[in-house]
């Protein structure tokens, strides 16, 4: 049986275009899709600090939580607050909370802060995004002062 070569260079013409097309439409999808949806995560954050270890121990089982006016900026969120309780009870004297500018990624949060206590400290928050609960996040801190290092809760209030 003969082949057609003008039917097979027909279909191979065919094959190429919608190849083509596809391809192309793919690419200009890429251009105008609509970014995605990034959470609020902007509020009042309630951060409670836990520490699990410290050095000295003495700071193990305390509890240090700071209120923290969170807002977005052009890539992501920061923030500013002060602490407002240690172990449930005021603090003595006025703590500066500072949350370094970061992002959500991949349902992580990761954030450098600052606390001035009688002196600057820093640490870093690692947290957890859950869209199915967009008020909370949970995860763990590291702190320079005293090297604490423990369970962070993070409540988010008024958007």
């Amino acid at each position: 049986m003969e082949v057609n070569k003008s039917s097979i260079a027909k279909k191979l013409g065919i094959t190429a275009t919608v190849v083509s097309l596809l391809g192309g439409s793919l690419a200009l999808w890429e251009k105008v899709k609509p970014d995605e949806e990034i959470a609020d995560l902007s509020g009042k954050w309630r951060i409670e600090l836990t520490p699990e270890t410290s050095e000295p121990t003495k700071w193990v089982g305390h509890t240090w939580v700071f209120d923290v006016h969170v807002t977005p900026q052009e890539n992501g969120f920061k923030g500013t607050g002060e602490q407002v309780l240690y172990d449930g009870k005021p603090p003595n004297g006025f703590n500066k909370f500072v949350l370094e500018p970061f992002q959500l990624k991949n349902d992580q949060v990761v954030a450098s802060f600052k606390v001035n206590i009688s002196r600057e400290t820093s640490g870093m928050l690692r947290l957890k995004y859950d869209p199915e609960k967009p008020h909370a996040l949970n995860g763990s801190f590291s702190w320079d002062a005293a090297n604490k290092e423990g369970v962070a809760i993070v409540e988010i209030s008024g958007h």
